[in-house]
Parts: C-alpha cells; sequence; structure tokens
C-alpha cells in the first residue's frame, strides 16, 4: 500500500508541475512589460502579473511535492489540494 501511494503522489506531483510550467509559459507570453516608469505605479499593470503568480506558485507545489519538501502542505492548501 506504501508504494501504491507513493507512485500516487509522484503522478499528482507530475500533473502539477507539467501543468504549472504549461501555464507559467502561458501567463508569461501575456506579460507586457513597460518601461514607462508612470505605468509602474498603477493597478492594471500589476493585475497582469496575477495569472503568473498562480502559476508560478502551481509550478513550485508540483516541484515541492515530487521532491518531498516539508513544507509542501502549506503550497497545495492555496489550490485545496491537501
Amino acid at each position: 500500500m506504501n508504494v501504491k501511494n507513493s507512485n500516487l503522489t509522484q503522478l499528482i506531483a507530475c500533473v502539477l508541475t507539467l501543468s504549472g510550467l504549461f501555464f507559467s509559459v502561458r501567463f508569461f507570453m501575456q506579460v507586457e512589460f513597460n518601461i514607462n516608469p508612470q505605468v509602474w505605479f498603477s493597478a492594471q499593470y500589476y493585475e497582469q502579473f496575477i495569472p503568473f503568480y498562480i502559476a508560478i506558485i502551481l509550478l513550485l507545489s508540483g516541484v515541492f511535492v515530487f521532491t518531498k519538501y516539508s513544507q509542501a502542505n502549506l503550497y497545495l492548501a492555496s489550490f485545496g489540494l491537501i
């Protein structure tokens, strides 16, 4: 039974990592960087980074589960996976 749980955990980690990688690349391509400093202090500029940030956290969650990081529960809880 322990081997079965380990395999399931590794499968979940791979799915989280691959989906996090996919969405990270997808949302990064949508981010528009602007060299105008006046734009940096607007809410609209920072709102475009929110999906990218969530995708990075998803990617980290998968990596942490895969490497059996002791604090992985904090990241998994943000997605309701524990």
